[in-house]
């Protein structure tokens, strides 16, 4: 017998299909299920007092909650409607979180805004009781380990590089900066040595982050010459073609942007990026791995979806960026959550721009 489900779709039970109906019916249950054990958490625990013990029962019941939603298969976009369900139910709890409601919530228009980043990176807690618990365990996720070990990764890279420099300058280019924590660490570690001078440059779509990262470095500007620009990252590689950072980039890092750009997209940006270096100028791209154990968490908690890919995949879209596969190599960190894109520009007169 057809009937209509909730999101206007006609489904069929007899057969037994998988339907939307279904799905919707897992998803509401699943929640229902953890905000009855939430409360019988915070009575156990008498409002949280006991913190050990909640941490252990809310991650418990946050892991069943999930085990249940990814047993759906809906994945990316396609659980963004069934999340708002989950959040109608159970977001009186959720919200509680900073760090997950702020991924949800994306007050600055995208996931994984500069002030969430540099929270996860710092790993700071709000307050609130459960808030707080709700918080380290997001901090525990593997995909914010790795988020962590981008920036470490990320830091040490420019400093080998910096100190391996024997030119008068050294040119930094962030490209999508965010909050600059990996040149602020950079500027902290190189403070003692002498020689090669510093050329920083910060460029990032988000204004408010671009003045975060000027009053990080602020500190800094005597060891570095410092310009911040504001761009629509994903429109320059077509307005600026043409168009190079002056002087060149010895050392251009583009830590997630690749993340959010379709495999169409990808291409040209890769090359306008390689064309921004200097000879013997380093890229360094981060891009998460189809290895994300927090997948199921950050989508359906914080709706935050990217673009996986693996070593095979960033070495087809190098390849078709025009980028020579003898300047490229893949790695990834320990966690094997995130794959660096690694590319060295020797001169090729081949090469051409888009």
């Amino acid at each position: 017998m057809a009937r209509r489900s909730d999101y206007g779709r006609v489904t069929n039970q007899d057969r037994g299909d998988n339907t939307v109906y279904d799905t919707l019916c897992l998803v509401r249950g699943a929640a229902q299920r953890f905000v009855r054990e939430l409360r019988r958490v915070e009575s156990w625990t008498t409002g949280w007092s006991n913190r050990p013990l909640a941490e252990a029962l809310v991650d418990a019941a946050l892991r069943r909650c999930l085990a249940t939603l990814a047993s759906s298969d809906c994945w990316g976009p396609s659980n963004e409607m069934l999340s708002y369900e989950l959040w109608r139910i159970a977001g009186g709890w959720f919200g509680r979180g900073w760090l997950q409601s702020r991924a949800r919530d994306k007050p600055r228009g995208y996931p994984g805004d500069y002030e969430l980043l540099r929270r996860i990176i710092d790993q700071t807690v709000c307050p609130d009781a459960l808030g707080r618990i709700f918080d380290e365990l997001f901090l525990k996720q593997a995909a914010a380990h790795a988020l962590r070990q981008r920036s470490e990764l990320i830091t040490s890279e420019i400093s080998r590089s910096y100190l391996q420099r024997r030119s008068e300058e050294f040119h930094v280019l962030s490209f999508g900066s965010g909050p600059a924590t990996e040149i602020q660490r950079f500027l902290q570690q190189v403070s003692m040595a002498r020689g090669t001078s510093i050329r920083l440059s910060l460029i990032d779509h988000d204004a408010e982050a671009l003045n975060d990262a000027r009053l990080r470095l602020h500190g800094h500007t005597k060891l570095a010459q410092l310009a911040l620009r504001q761009e629509n990252l994903f429109r320059m590689p077509e307005q600026y073609r043409l168009d190079k950072p002056s002087p060149a980039a010895d050392f251009l890092v583009c830590a997630g942007l690749l993340d959010h750009l379709s495999d169409m997209a990808v291409p040209q940006m890769l090359n306008f990026l390689f064309g921004c270096l200097a000879h013997r100028g380093r890229l360094l791209i981060g891009n998460f791995s189809t290895h994300n154990p927090s997948r199921a968490y950050w989508e359906w908690i914080g709706n935050w979806y990217l673009n996986y890919r693996d070593e095979h995949a960033l070495c087809r879209l190098a390849s078709v960026a025009g980028i020579p596969a003898s300047q490229t190599r893949v790695f990834t960190d320990s966690s094997g959550v995130i794959l660096f894109l690694d590319v060295t520009r020797m001169n090729d007169e081949s090469f051409m721009r888009y």
